[in-house]
């Protein structure tokens, strides 16, 4: 039996012993919390090691999926080419964009094409209506349709898979050429004066026109985009356009043709850094007072216009080497690169319903 000293001693030990057993039972938590994050630093350090190596290939890391918007997320996004501008903001995108699981679009470099064109929360919307716009078009069929992926280079190669898209080449005006600029960004040619518009209205070809219009668009994007990745750098197109031969009849199908210039606004900003247009007749400028209109004013910018001769400025001021273009261009390229833009015939599309009756 405990004498009444010891009895006391135990009283005081115990009521000295629970406020630490309190403090203890407090702090552990705190001591797992704090293991726990610095677990999740070197998680995160060891994702941030890996971030650039899947960029490179096409991917969006995990981290930046899950929204880590802090400077060292934006600083992977700068090794793989994002300009420091736009890391910041391609990070709050990529976790504002995750529920669209479209590698494509949210890619750091595709989102920073779109930033480089809008404000964050208008590049977000801006990528969103892209997003849905090419479920709702169905692109990947125009593609398949329209032409082949190139297995040699990038992007795709031009080669109409149905009788439908063999008509619409035929009288079609553009295509993206073999030959590069001198900075190794893909190149548009186009042959704008020699387009049938008015037979495109009259035979009802103008949704196949949009169509190939659209695999133009594409291949065009998807061409730059492989080539920005490879070279960790955001990589814009050059359009070189003929107005050879355009009257200002073309001025009637203004509201056809600016269905094709919203797709280009909306759908495809930031597509190209240099538009030339050449071989432009002295009254072009009223043509182009109109069409100048249906483009944003940052595409605008970047349009230059020659007459023609255009050959010296060309060289001089763009990434272009004339040599590079079609024969047709005064170049040594292949003229087939760019569809034959021939007159559309009338009865064309009745001649194309027959076929398909047959």
């Amino acid at each position: 039996m405990m004498s009444p000293r010891r009895r006391l001693r135990t009283c005081y030990i115990l009521v000295l012993a629970f406020p630490l057993l309190w403090c203890i039972q407090l702090a552990l938590p705190l001591i797992s919390l704090r293991c726990n994050i610095a677990w999740a630093n070197a998680l995160g350090s060891a994702c941030r090691k890996l971030s650039a190596s899947r960029f490179a290939h096409g991917h969006v890391d995990s981290t930046i999926r899950r929204g880590l918007a802090n400077s060292e997320a934006a600083a992977d996004l700068e090794l793989v080419g994002v300009p420091a501008e736009y890391a910041s903001d391609a990070v709050y995108l990529s976790s504002r964009l995750a529920d669209l699981q479209d590698d494509n679009l949210t890619h750091p470099l595709m989102l920073a094409r779109f930033l480089s064109f809008a404000e964050v929360k208008d590049a977000e919307s801006l990528i969103r209506d892209a997003h849905y716009w090419r479920i709702n078009v169905d692109v990947p069929a125009i593609m398949s349709e329209w032409g082949v992926p190139d297995k040699t280079q990038v992007g795709w190669r031009r080669s109409p898979q149905s009788p439908r898209a063999i008509l619409t080449d035929r009288h079609f005006c553009a295509g993206r050429i073999s030959a590069k600029t001198r900075t190794g960004a893909p190149l548009l040619v186009a042959k704008l004066g020699q387009l049938d518009m008015d037979g495109v209205v009259r035979e009802g070809m103008v949704d196949l026109v949009f169509n190939q219009f659209v695999f133009l668009t594409e291949d065009i994007l998807q061409a730059q985009h492989a080539i920005s990745v490879r070279k960790q750098e955001l990589v814009l197109a050059t359009l070189v356009i003929d107005v050879n031969g355009l009257g200002l009849g073309v001025l009637k199908h203004a509201s056809a043709l600016k269905r094709f210039a919203n797709v280009f606004n909306s759908y495809y900003p930031e597509l190209a850094d240099t538009i030339v247009i050449v071989n432009a007749p002295f009254f072009f400028v009223q043509i182009w007072r109109i069409f100048s209109l249906m483009l944003a004013p940052s595409t605008n910018k970047k349009v230059q216009i020659y007459g023609k001769n255009f050959a010296a400025d060309l060289e001089a001021k763009t990434a272009v080497d004339l040599d590079s273009l079609p024969a047709w261009l005064g170049g040594q390229g292949s003229d087939f690169d760019v569809p034959p833009s021939e007159q559309v015939p009338q009865g064309a599309m009745a001649e194309l319903q027959l076929e398909a009756v047959r």
